[in-house]
């Protein structure tokens, strides 16, 4: 939906869109090694993940104040960034209270609550769209949407009790990697190549659009 309003709405091109994805990918891969040193070596992972899911949270309000590129863009990168930023402290966390039988358990029923938000959060937008129309009045109330759930979920980790773990000395990551196996150092020059080639998925829903989907029609899809 980001694309179609960020283009369309705002009447921003496309290769503007190319350089935002780029930054706000860049922004949430480049802070997931960084979040996860500090959480180690701190012992600290509620501060972290509530931290993350605070910039997330912020970055919506931005949304509600301005609607122009800059703000879009300001928006998307600082989402991004709470999202790298989170990840790391939080998986850390959910290790950390749960048993080693139940683990798998436990990250899977995340992932699934996960993904479920992925699907239902695209199906509430096309119905308000379609039952409201696509003008900027329905974007800005599907903005309010999204922003109820963020703030529930900052303030339901606030009252979580942290359970930090011990402070400790971490191995450094080039020696680490001096470890790795010969096959699994290859595993990792294949995966580097083919990633080369990964593009944003926002572009095939802005050609969708230019091939003659309505904005609705291209949420849904």
């Amino acid at each position: 939906m980001f694309a179609i309003f960020f283009t369309t709405i705002a009447g921003a091109s496309a290769a503007l869109l190319g350089l935002v994805e780029g930054l706000a990918d860049l922004s949430a891969s480049s802070l997931n090694y960084c979040a996860g040193w500090l959480s180690d070596r701190s012992g600290k992972r509620k501060v972290f993940t509530l931290a993350g899911y605070g910039f997330s949270t912020l970055a919506k309000v931005i949304l509600l104040i301005s609607s122009s590129i800059t703000g879009l863009s300001i928006f998307r990168v600082i989402e991004r960034l709470g999202k790298g930023f989170r990840g790391p402290p939080r998986d850390a966390w959910l290790a950390s209270v749960t048993d080693r039988a139940t683990r798998g358990y436990a990250f899977g029923v995340h992932k699934a609550l996960d993904k479920s938000g992925a699907v239902l959060g695209p199906l509430v937008a096309y119905g308000l769209l379609r039952w409201l129309g696509d003008g900027a009045d329905t974007y800005r109330i599907l903005f309010w949407v999204a922003l109820v759930p963020a703030l529930l979920a900052v303030v339901a980790l606030a009252v979580m009790k942290d359970q930090p773990a011990p402070e400790r000395s971490r191995e450094n990551l080039f020696q680490t990697f001096k470890l790795l196996s010969p096959a699994f150092k290859q595993y990792l020059l294949t995966a580097g190549v083919f990633s080369l080639a990964y593009f944003s998925f926002v572009f095939l829903l802005l050609r969708a659009h230019s091939v003659g989907f309505s904005v609705t029609d291209t949420v849904l899809l």
